[in-house]
């Protein structure tokens, strides 16, 4: 060997001490070194290819390894390199010919059987895959549990790249990344992959599935870090934008998913699963036509792409198309029967067609498949509550306190009251959802003061005033105040569990809200021109931030039919920002609103007892109005609310109210039609008889 080849041979051996300490900037100074002076150095154009596929350089790695192999035809290591190249090209069947290359060259190469068996089964070929894995695990015993933890073809849904460096370069913490993530072991997969990108910081695979790892533990700020260094490092790998696009979206950043997606798409435009994602992504964004586009492409890329249809099912269902999803539902579980998140899909379409027993089987298989599900076993409660079955359907309801709206509920160190005695020890009846659920629950503080107990009332500060008309109340605390001592709590919604309660035994003591009488007196001065009439009250709009307001609250106008009553005089109760409506009513049927001087409830209160009649869509005042006595007409999507159940006219929770249900979804102009012919009615009825009657 000549001086000169000698020099260049330790260059070689000075750069693959820095390459295998993950210094390759250094290392790819000195093979281009060697380059520099022997042009045809097959070696350092091998070493150099290597590090161009660890940055993600896959185009130029392969041109460099060709080089090398075209100068050294028998280099089996570099035909390992160009196979592992080829396959995080998805060249499958190039990789394999590689691969097999490697093997014939040097028959003893355990990686490069190992890797052989990796393609093979990528490329279809079971049998043959397995017998390579067995001839690699007998040549070198370690690499079996990246055999059986690793093995080839793994789900690109898993957010870990298919592609493994050479592996006669790879850092071993990698492969045991990738074992601990095959198992489920994600904090241990997390630490693998982190001394991997430690010892080799531009070890692309290594960050990628290090965020796959994160994101798996539920760090997701950090997976976010570690795609975005994997992208940094490859800007053309698609599967690390798919991954960030992913994770963005969990994070509800949808603008910057939507774009990560994409950039995959556009990086690989035959990457069926980020078309299905960026659907999911444009549903969630409301942008439903661009949603059933991606999805459909899924589907034309995989037709046989179970969640590609269930996230097709949600396009439909999101725009109210109900027959469209359920079927897109069926296909979904005809090619998945355990896709758990399809069985609950399915379920709460069904639901919306009004077909309840349907969806509490639908909701139980998916239960079946997923037990701790909180979401779905909250959908559950609700059907189960509309079909009257408390029994069941109030223990499901607990399922709330697990889902992921359920930080904003309050939490408290003393126990939960499971019913039993008080003996004397202080209770905290708190809120925990809207002023109307305060209302009707309230009507249980009497049955826990009963049992012996002392009872605090924890309100919104608008009801403070009102709840302090319980005499069973012995402290009345709004939100945000200090709280006094207490021995035991219990949420309000979960009163009816606690106390056992089934539809035939709803607690209906009316009224169980008073009003003060002062109040009352001083809303009788202003409406004391209001005589000889019937007095109706109207509120047409319930809270926006309500998940159901779309279907629940209609516009003042709608109520134009009801003009031609006679002798009646409105009332606006409608507070909020659709109050002003009541300036532009319907033509002929003007309204009096004295809303601006309504301060709180208990000023709401104080007029709805001057009136006859309150009709209203589903809100607080509904249940204000019924829980005083009063007549109330509540008019009701075609899908109501659980507390109203399912075909009724009337309601066990409050004897005084009439149910208006529409018949079909939206069909709000029959429903109206049916309130203005009750009302001409109503108006006709002698006022006195009235009284005492509930509609």
């Amino acid at each position: 060997m000549s001086q000169s080849t000698l020099e260049l041979e330790n260059i070689v051996k000075n750069g693959l001490v820095h390459h295998k300490a993950g210094r390759l900037a250094e290392a790819e100074a000195l093979y281009r070194q060697v380059l520099t002076r022997q042009p045809d150095h097959a070696e350092a154009l091998h070493l150099l290819g290597i590090i161009a596929y660890q940055g993600g350089q896959l185009g130029p790695a392969a041109e460099l390894v060709g080089r090398a192999i075209a100068l050294q035809p028998n280099h089996a290591e570099a035909y390992n390199t160009l196979g592992s190249i080829l396959r995080a090209q998805r060249k499958v069947g190039e990789s394999v010919a590689a691969f097999f290359k490697a093997v014939q060259l040097h028959p003893q190469f355990a990686e490069a059987h190992f890797n052989l068996a990796q393609a093979l089964k990528e490329n279809g070929k079971p049998a043959e895959a397995a017998a390579a894995y067995t001839r690699a695990v007998q040549l070198k015993p370690e690499l079996a549990k990246a055999t059986s933890a690793a093995p080839p073809g793994a789900s690109q849904e898993s957010g870990v790249n298919k592609a493994s460096p050479p592996v006669g370069f790879a850092d071993k913490e990698y492969e045991r990344g990738n074992a601990f993530m095959a198992q489920g072991r994600s904090d241990e997969a997390v630490a693998a992959f982190a001394r991997a990108v430690q010892l080799a910081p531009s070890f692309v695979e290594a960050h990628n599935n290090l965020g796959a790892a994160l994101n798996a533990s539920g760090r997701l700020d950090e997976a976010l870090a570690a795609y975005s260094h994997a992208i940094r490092l490859a800007p053309s790998m698609a599967e690390a934008h798919y991954n960030l696009g992913n994770v963005l979206a969990v994070l509800e950043r949808l603008d910057e998913s939507r774009s990560a997606l994409s950039r995959a798409i556009q990086l690989k435009p035959t990457f069926a699963e980020a078309y299905n994602h960026l659907g999911g992504v444009l549903t969630e964004q409301g942008k439903f036509g661009e949603a059933a586009i991606a999805c459909s492409r899924a589907l034309e890329l995989r037709p046989n792409f179970a969640e590609a249809y269930n996230n097709l099912g949600n396009v439909f269902e999101a725009q109210g198309k109900y027959a469209e999803a359920i079927s897109a539902y069926h296909r979904s579980l005809s090619l998945s029967p355990d896709l758990a998140q399809a069985h609950t899909n399915l379920g709460s379409a069904l639901k919306e067609q009004g077909r309840f027993t349907e969806a509490v089987a639908a909701y139980d298989r998916a239960i079946r498949l997923e037990p701790d599900d909180a979401e779905t076993h909250w959908k559950l409660s609700l059907s189960l509550l509309r079909l009257g079955d408390f029994d069941r359907g109030l223990r499901e309801y607990e399922w709330r306190w697990k889902r992921k709206e359920a930080g904003s509920l309050q939490s408290f160190p003393q126990p939960r009251w499971d019913g039993r005695e008080l003996n004397g020890r202080t209770i905290l009846l708190h809120a925990e959802q809207g002023f109307g659920d305060t209302i009707q629950f309230a009507r249980y503080a009497p049955m826990v003061a009963a049992r012996g107990g002392r009872v605090l009332l924890q309100c919104q500060p608008e009801l403070l005033r009102v709840v302090r008309g319980l005499g069973c109340v012995a402290e009345v605390i709004t939100r945000g105040e200090l709280l006094p001592w207490f021995d035991v709590h219990c949420p309000m919604l979960s009163l009816p569990l606690t106390m056992g309660t089934r539809l035939e035994s709803i607690p209906v003591t009316l009224p169980y809200i008073s009003v003060d009488p002062l109040l009352c007196d001083a809303w009788a001065l202003r409406l004391g021109n209001a005589v000889g009439v019937t007095k109706v009250g109207l509120a047409w709009a319930g809270s926006p931030t309500n998940t159901n307001d779309r279907s629940r609250s209609i516009f003042l106008a709608q109520f134009a039919p009801m003009a031609a009553a006679r002798n009646i005089m409105f009332f606006s109760l409608q507070k909020g920002d659709a109050a002003r409506q009541a300036a532009f009513p319907p033509p002929g049927m003007p309204i009096i609103d004295h809303t601006d001087e309504l301060r709180d409830f208990a000023d709401t209160a104080a007029l709805i007892s001057h009136l006859d009649l309150v009709i209203t869509v589903d809100t607080a005042v509904a249940h204000l109005a019924a829980t005083m006595g009063k007549p109330v007409w509540i008019l009701l999507p075609f899908i109501a609310d659980w507390r109203w159940l399912l075909a009724r006219e009337d309601s066990p929770w409050y004897p005084t109210m009439r149910l208006f249900r529409q018949n079909a979804i939206g069909d709000w102009p029959e429903v109206i039609s049916r309130v203005a012919n009750c009302l001409s009615g109503f108006e006709a009825a002698p006022l006195a008889a009235r009284r005492d009657q509930s509609w």
